[in-house]
């Protein structure tokens, strides 16, 4: 058991009681799993695992510094799946954004890997995460000149498959590269869309994602924010500003960092930012971006 866990387990605990223990844990680890799970459970369920959500919040807060100590386990992140569409990103333009979208704050959280199957059912049996720098050699691209609907069909299709769950492969997030985002160094994220129904007091899941465009170098929040649900979608839009919707699923990225200066393209410390700069510089020196 790593020490998120053990912490996780403690405070269930303690709030709510041993049972609700694994419903926390398939929350943080197995998105789908909690979805079944919680709609069959009720609404004190519900409000138990947002109390302690926002604890772990603090917590992992707290944990940050220990964890980069050696020898400290890391928190149990999902492994975020990017799917590069664009058919002009090469390997350097991809290390390039692998860099850029690392969690250089904390040094501890970011698992991305990069897609290369378009079979769900045939994905790679561990579940890696891909390290920069890649070689030209190393880039099989499935994806290039896929559309976003084929990404969306894998992602469901990857829900359906329980053996994902247990490599903890997160299908209700993904993070496309497309030729727009390769041209101005973005991505589209995009989150599996729920319903809830009031009468019936339950959360479903809905064959169809959310999205919105999202730079670079302000990918890791909001995708870690959704990653462990300490975040809603809507607080990372504009269009919740005003109580509106999205236009076909579509929303406008907004950083929510407190402190959030729009002059800068990243939430980074000037010392984050530098360490950041100094790693890109390398591997431009070396030619790998």
């Amino acid at each position: 058991m790593d020490l998120l866990e053990y912490m996780v387990l403690t405070r269930v605990s303690s709030i709510a009681g041993g049972n609700q223990a694994a419903y926390l844990l398939a929350f943080l680890s197995r998105h789908e799993t909690c979805r079944i799970l919680l709609d069959i459970q009720n609404s004190t369920v519900v409000r138990h695992i947002h109390v302690l959500l926002n604890s772990i919040k603090c917590s992992i807060t707290t944990l940050e510094n220990p964890i980069k100590q050696e020898g400290k386990p890391r928190p149990t992140m999902s492994t975020g799946l990017i799917f590069v569409t664009a058919p002009e990103a090469d390997y350097k333009l991809i290390n390039l954004m692998l860099l850029q979208i690392r969690d250089w704050e904390y040094g501890a959280h970011d698992r991305f890997k990069i897609v290369t199957t378009k079979n769900a059912y045939d994905l790679e049996s561990d579940s890696a995460e891909t390290s920069p720098p890649l070689s030209s050699s190393s880039l099989d691209n499935a994806w290039a000149g896929a559309a976003l609907e084929d990404v969306e069909g894998f992602c469901l299709d990857l829900a359906r498959d329980v053996e994902n769950l247990k490599r903890n492969l997160d299908a209700s997030l993904y993070v496309v590269v497309d030729s727009a985002g390769a041209q101005a160094h973005s991505c589209i994220l995009g989150r599996r869309a729920h319903s809830y129904d009031e009468e019936e007091d339950v959360v479903s899941s809905l064959d169809r994602f959310d999205k919105m465009r999202v730079p670079w170098e302000k990918l890791y929040v909001p995708w870690c924010n959704l990653d462990i649900a300490n975040m809603d979608f809507e607080d990372f839009t504009l269009e919740a500003d005003d109580g509106g919707e999205g236009e076909d699923g579509w929303f406008t990225f907004k950083a929510v960092m407190e402190g959030d200066d729009p002059t800068k393209s990243d939430d980074l410390s000037d010392e984050s930012r530098g360490k950041r700069d100094r790693e890109v510089q390398r591997f431009r020196d070396a030619g790998h971006i």
